[in-house]
């Protein structure tokens, strides 16, 4: 981070929480009109689509317009950079209007004081690429933030309790851990219901609790994806195809598809801790899943095998798979789940 002292000429957001790189550059504009008013009046955003190499020069150098500082934004540049051998650009990638990597580190070095360059970088990067390690090592005029999509049950809890933080709010483990298990890795969904959650913290003055995700989430009665996950668990596929069908007419496929994708990993993981004989307490906190979820996992996991499930899991991802490819609709992947968990009870 640049220090307090100094403005960064450069920021640099990155990762593939797309929601997270948006609010970043919103909150980027907002905290300058707040601070001074017209600081960032003059604004710039391109596409990398419609810039050039000589329109990116052109508009870092250029002076503000009735403005102190310029802000010039630039989503996916690295998309004008050229991966060659050596690191230099070839002559048919330079006639195109692509840069080398010493070039466009060139091109950073000269952004003057009176313009303020974001680069929204829609991938994740590994520690060792070239421009973090190039921006690492300017913190006195660069800014530098990833913002990846949580993977692990671990990392979305965390990163939720961070937005509610950065939106003024409070939860509990256990509102945050419901939350959780209703979104799934949803993140849009997830962001949308944690700003709804954080303005309520605030009106309360008190951190929300796990009744409080249930009413103003759900907006009513009890999450019916439990009851979808017993009646599956449970081998009553009539019934979960009946609460399925009830679903889709309130939810969206997707999400659902979510919902019970992530279900269905936190059922596997369990029935794997089960086998292993381990302390499934220890690591419901670990994992920070509330008991009565846990109760409700332990339970259904009884009812299969290992194999089954694990069996299961690769029929999941293989729908996944094809609803990606439009081959089915997310719903249908949905029904054809019901289905193969009544094949897995028959067959016991």
């Amino acid at each position: 981070m640049a220090p307090a002292t100094s403005k960064p000429r450069i920021y640099v957001f990155y990762g593939t929480h797309h929601i997270r790189r948006k609010k970043l550059v919103q909150r980027l504009l907002e905290k300058a009109q707040q601070q001074g008013g017209q600081e960032y009046l003059d604004v710039v955003l391109f596409d990398v689509e419609t810039l050039t190499v000589q329109k990116l020069y052109q508009e870092v150098l250029t002076l503000p317009f009735l403005a102190s500082r310029r802000l010039v934004v630039v989503r996916d540049p690295l998309a004008l950079v050229t991966k060659t051998e050596g690191g230099k650009a070839s002559a048919t990638a330079r006639s195109r209007g692509h840069l080398s990597q010493q070039s466009f580190l060139r091109l950073l070095e000269s952004v003057p004081e009176h313009t303020a360059l974001v680069l929204d970088i829609p991938q994740d990067l590994p520690a060792d690429h070239w421009l973090l390690v190039w921006a690492r090592n300017r913190r006195d005029r660069v800014y530098l933030r990833g913002v990846s999509v949580p993977r692990t049950m671990g990392e979305m809890m965390r990163w939720m309790a961070q937005v509610m933080e950065e939106e003024g709010g409070r939860a509990t483990n256990e509102a945050l851990a419901l939350l959780y298990n209703l979104v799934g890795h949803d993140v849009q969904r997830a962001y949308q219901e944690l700003q709804k959650l954080a303005l309520y913290s605030q009106a309360q003055n008190r951190p929300v609790t796990g009744e409080d995700v249930a009413a103003l989430v759900l907006e009513g009665p009890p999450p019916r994806v439990f009851a979808l996950g017993h009646a599956l668990a449970g081998g009553q596929p009539s019934r979960a195809m009946r609460i399925l069908h009830e679903l889709l007419q309130q939810e969206d496929p997707r999400s659902l598809w979510n919902l019970v994708v992530n279900h269905f990993r936190l059922l596997l993981q369990v029935k794997e801790l089960q086998e292993e004989k381990a302390n499934l307490e220890a690591w419901a906190r670990n994992e920070r899943v509330p008991n009565f979820l846990l109760d409700r996992l332990a339970r259904q996991a009884r009812l299969f095998t290992l194999e089954q499930l694990e069996s299961l899991y690769h029929r999941l991802v293989e729908l996944e798979d094809r609803f990606r490819r439009f081959e089915i609709t997310p719903a249908e992947a949905l029904e054809t789940v019901v289905y193969y968990f009544a094949r897995a009870h028959a067959r016991q």
